[in-house]
């Protein structure tokens, strides 16, 4: 019973950590793409030059 109780703590605590990886790493790239599209869009031809001086 006491086993049980821990394995359900740990087995909610990493779903929860998972679930909160994968909801902040979606977020930031949602806002990266966001902001990466709004300057692109803002400085079509600065930003086309910043593209393909980092790649």
């Amino acid at each position: 019973m006491y086993f049980f109780f821990i394995f359900f703590v740990f087995f909610f605590l990493l779903k929860g950590f998972v679930f909160f990886f994968f909801f902040f790493y979606f977020f930031h790239y949602i806002y990266f793409s966001f902001v990466f599209f709004v300057f692109f869009f803002q400085f079509s031809f600065f930003g086309f030059i910043i593209f393909f001086c980092i790649f």
